[in-house]
């Protein structure tokens, strides 16, 4: 940090501090302007009502002003990203359940404010305690959505947002509307103090080239007006740069824009790497909303249907009906895509409001997931009777989550026949064709891959819970994330076991966790033989860069020669192999 004496056009002698802010990158690019500090709005004063009728009226017709300001917004959006995110949005205002849910608080006294704010505060509160990045991630478009109705309520035209030439936004959070409604021809980069890479706001930063870092607590220290620098590249924000940071940052932007162009260039092209390698890019989706975000060209299906989120987003268990609509919809968006869906990923921090949740010291490792299903067989049945009614005249893909034995995939396994043989019985219309697989996240099952392997017809592995086990890391415990890394020799190791395994036993695996959606895991990934890919929409540009810029066949060789090196990590010797390759990482 240092101090500087800096002239403004000569007349005013101003002293400046020199800040780095050292953050997360979440959208490459570099930018440089002046800080706009953005303060939500939405306030108000009354708590209680004096007539329901009237706070109805007045909820209607902010929900009327909303979607119409909302399809407003949807004309003048260019990029399909944007048009999607807000067609999210659309949704979520005409979603019956949520205004019921409104509705019960005005019917208590309450005015629609306080209504509105306690609905959609009591979802992202429940979402904040997660330590699930994926349900994390939504919380800032509930936020955005909340107060956006609030200020119809009150009557509150949009902001008029005064916003130097070229500026950078600071803000504690953001949701994707919010952001649209600045002039996006003025907004050079963007500061937030928590976000990840697969938020809304973030993803459609993305596809304007909005640069984004995350800055966490520090945000604090960046003023309205301040000179800023992000670095998108290395994560860094500097405030009130000096003239040496100025000129790397102009050869970076310049780099970057390269790399850009040509992510554009590969989007519909075929994933296939240099020497025919093909590789099946695929989708992870929870919500409905995240179908709509995804690019219908580039990607063969979903790899991973998240059923936990309507779950746990809601105030009682969704019914049979209620499970089947969702899933028809899924399989409606994607037409004879795949679409693989995971039963019931509860627990742990995954925690249902009107389940009975028990007080673990350890939940990470206790009552969760495929052993609460198990355990409560009612709940499976009536969610495979929902995947069979909903995949009619279709093939369905069930993958059972957390399995740790062989026993446990049989009893789930036999709990779906005995719901397919129920809808014989009942004369309903069956699947085209059943696939039943199972997730690989727990170390013990790959110990018994030679028994389970003539049982399942796939095998999806799950990153995210095998690193975490494998490693006995808590990946809710921030004090320990960087201890252990995804490219060490150990994960690597197991994941090569795995694929093996699976080719020899010609059984189809999957990498579905977050590893699969990082260019330089994807290289290593598709390096140790994996063939088919699941991440995030937002991941696609850049790893399917990679798969076509990468030999499978010599970086399978290079593998082979350092999994054995007793290194913490070798994702320094990795980088350097794939760039002296040409790789686009």
């Amino acid at each position: 940090m240092g101090l500087e004496n800096s002239k403004n056009q000569g007349k005013l002698e101003v002293l400046r501090v020199h800040r780095k802010i050292e953050g997360a990158a979440l959208v490459e690019g570099l930018a440089l302007g002046q800080a706009f500090i953005h303060k939500r709005a939405g306030r108000f004063s009354e708590i209680l009502a004096k007539n329901p009728k009237s706070e109805m009226k007045r909820l209607q017709k902010a929900f009327e002003a909303m979607e119409k300001q909302i399809h407003t917004m949807m004309q003048k959006t260019a990029h399909e990203e944007e048009t999607n995110i807000i067609e999210s949005y659309l949704k979520f205002t005409q979603d019956k359940g949520l205004r019921e849910k409104i509705k019960a608080f005005i019917d208590k006294g309450f005015t629609a404010e306080v209504a509105v704010k306690k609905v959609l505060e009591d979802i992202t509160e429940r979402m904040e305690k997660m330590s699930d990045p994926y349900l994390k991630e939504k919380v800032h478009d509930f936020q955005d959505l909340s107060n956006r109705l609030i200020r119809h309520l009150n009557g509150e035209d949009k902001e008029k947002h005064k916003l130097p030439k070229e500026a950078v936004l600071v803000a504690d959070s953001l949701g994707p509307a919010e952001l649209l409604d600045y002039d996006l021809s003025q907004i050079k980069g963007l500061i937030l103090q928590e976000a990840s890479q697969t938020m809304h706001v973030v993803i459609v930063a993305r596809s304007l080239n909005i640069p984004v870092v995350s800055v966490g607590p520090d945000i604090t220290l960046i003023a309205a007006d301040d000179e800023v620098g992000i670095d998108g590249v290395n994560g860094v924000v500097y405030v009130n740069p000096e003239d040496e940071i100025l000129d790397k940052m102009a050869l970076q932007l310049k780099e970057q824009k390269a790399r850009q162009e040509f992510y554009g260039t590969q989007r519909e092209l075929p994933s296939v790497t240099q020497d025919g390698f093909y590789v099946s890019l695929n989708a992870n989706v929870g919500l409905p909303t995240d179908i709509l975000s995804l690019q219908k060209g580039a990607y063969e299906g979903v790899g991973l249907y998240r059923t936990e989120l309507p779950f746990l987003t809601s105030e009682q268990l969704p019914d049979l009906d209620a499970q089947t609509k969702i899933y028809q919809t899924a399989l409606q968006t994607f037409g004879d895509r795949p679409v693989y869906f995971r039963t019931l990923d509860i627990g742990s921090d995954k925690v249902l409001p009107y389940f009975d949740n028990r007080g673990e010291q350890n939940p990470a490792l206790g009552w969760r997931s495929i052993r609460i299903t198990l355990d409560r067989r009612s709940l499976l049945r009536e969610q495979l009777r929902a995947f069979i009614r909903a995949t009619a005249g279709k093939d369905l893909y069930v993958m059972f989550p957390m399995i740790a034995d062989i026993d446990e995939f049989m009893q789930a396994r036999r709990t779906l026949d005995i719901e397919l043989e129920r809808a014989i019985q009942q004369g309903e219309a069956l699947p085209k064709k059943v696939s039943v697989g199972t997730m690989l996240e727990v170390p013990s099952l790959v110990f018994q891959l030679p028994a389970l392997l003539p049982l399942v017809d796939f095998v999806s592995v799950g990153t995210n819970d095998l690193m975490q086990f494998l490693f006995a890391v808590d990946r809710g415990n921030p004090a320990i994330w960087g201890k252990y890394d995804m490219l060490s020799p150990a994960l690597l190791s197991v994941l090569k076991q795995v694929q093996d395994a699976c080719a020899k036993a010609k059984v189809p695996c999957c990498v579905c966790g977050e590893m699969a959606g990082k260019p330089l895991e994807a290289f290593v990934l598709i390096g140790l033989g994996f063939n088919r890919l699941s991440m995030a929409p937002s991941s696609l540009g850049a790893v399917k860069a990679t798969v076509r810029t990468m030999n499978q066949a010599k970086t399978a060789e290079y593998l082979d020669r350092i999994l054995s090196r007793p290194e913490h990590s070798l994702r320094d010797r990795i980088r350097s192999y794939a760039l002296d390759q040409g790789v686009f990482i």
